[in-house]
């Protein structure tokens, strides 16, 4: 597996007559997988349904908080992490959850935001010194 991806505003040029469905599927993959891709990292898909309070890491892309009761995330450092990192996490349950960021750093200028609704989500975003949610 390549350790670098193709930029999606350098797309590849087919030089061969023909071009492959193979060939294009794997462009595609590419490219798909240059979106999800943060500083050299594919990010996971991460479900949580004990363990509260849960510390996102930087391998966790979008955290499914599957939990009947309150459950919190506490967000890294914004500076640990870099201006553009983000994180999306989705109720998927009934349980009230709590999104804490770390220390003094604030969340559209609030400590914790909450989703108390089932099926409620959120995508928060760093500018390296606090998050705010895109």
């Amino acid at each position: 597996m390549p350790t670098s991806w193709p930029s999606p505003t350098t797309p590849k040029t087919f030089t061969a007559a023909v071009v492959t469905v193979s060939d294009l599927n794997t462009e595609l993959r590419d490219r798909i997988t240059h979106v999800y891709e943060q500083k050299g990292n594919v990010r996971a898909v991460t479900t949580r349904t004990t363990g509260s309070p849960y510390t996102a890491l930087v391998t966790d892309g979008w955290i499914l908080v599957n939990s009947a009761s309150a459950y919190t995330i506490n967000l890294p450092a914004c500076a640990s992490l870099g201006a553009g990192w983000t994180f999306e996490i989705t109720n998927i349950n009934t349980g009230v959850v709590t999104i804490d960021a770390n220390g003094s750093e604030t969340i559209n200028g609030s400590l914790t935001v909450m989703l108390p609704l089932q099926y409620m989500s959120v995508t928060v975003r760093t500018n390296g010194s606090n998050w705010f949610i895109t």
